[in-house]
């Protein structure tokens, strides 16, 4: 079964993650190593000073409110 996609869908283009692993490949194909820093989790915690900046973020009401408010 063929899928169709509605002509809507057409103009999207393709993520970021998907240029990049793209280019990866091209770069691989020539016999060249990468490294592939496009996507994945960090293997150290954060500084205490971000996480403590980020729980103080958390916690002010002020930081929910909708994106597009004018203050």
């Amino acid at each position: 079964m063929e899928l169709k996609l509605a002509q809507r869908m057409q103009s999207l283009t393709p993520g970021i993650f998907t240029e990049l692993a793209r280019a990866k490949a091209k770069v691989e194909a020539r016999g060249l190593k990468v490294i592939n820093l496009s996507v994945g989790s960090p293997d150290l915690p954060p500084a205490p000073h971000i996480i403590e900046a980020l729980r103080k973020g958390v916690e002010n009401p002020n930081n929910y409110t909708y994106p597009l408010e004018v203050s």
